[in-house]
């Protein structure tokens, strides 16, 4: 599966010579079976280790259709993912974020945790290092209070546990 394509030639006068191109591991999926390695073209290559070092992060919302959308979708998936983790890269943050959920593109969301809870955090659809970083200066210490921090223009809402109501939080 990680052969993307191979080519046998002969050199003169008694020899051959074979080229083989790889598919790179670009991102982990997870998928309705189990986690997978996925390479930038959207290809299933291999089941994923339980860490893979390279890939901390988890894309989950693939759409495991087969149809001529889901491929385009899945595409985008993979160029997001892999622009968000550059830039959490960038910002030092990579480390922070276990799972991105990218089932709805056009509202990405990071799962991250906080005081031993799982909470998500909306990360609009560019600058995805900073929206990150101020979700978390909003979440710190809250997690168990609050399951969501939402981007709503340029401020942030958090989500209660409990009563499911808003708060708003200042923009930092």
């Amino acid at each position: 599966a990680f052969v993307k394509s191979a080519a046998v030639s002969r050199v003169l006068p008694s020899g051959i010579r074979v080229s083989v191109s790889e598919r790179v591991p670009t991102a982990i999926v997870r998928l309705s079976n189990g986690d997978f390695l996925v390479d930038n073209e959207g290809i299933i290559l291999a089941p994923a280790a339980a860490k893979e070092s390279k890939l901390p992060v988890t894309l989950i919302g693939w759409d495991e259709s087969k149809t001529e959308k889901a491929v385009k979708d899945n595409l985008e998936r993979i160029k997001m993912y892999q622009k968000m983790m550059a830039e959490w890269q960038d910002f030092d943050l990579l480390s922070r974020v276990s799972i991105v959920n990218l089932a709805d593109l056009r509202e990405p969301k990071a799962i991250t945790q906080d005081s031993g809870m799982p909470v998500s955090i909306a990360l609009g659809k560019e600058l995805f290092g900073e929206h990150l970083r101020r979700g978390i200066g909003a979440i710190v210490g809250k997690g168990a209070t609050f399951d969501a921090v939402n981007l709503v223009g340029q401020n942030m809402i958090l989500s209660s546990r409990r009563t499911q109501e808003p708060e708003q939080v200042a923009s930092q």
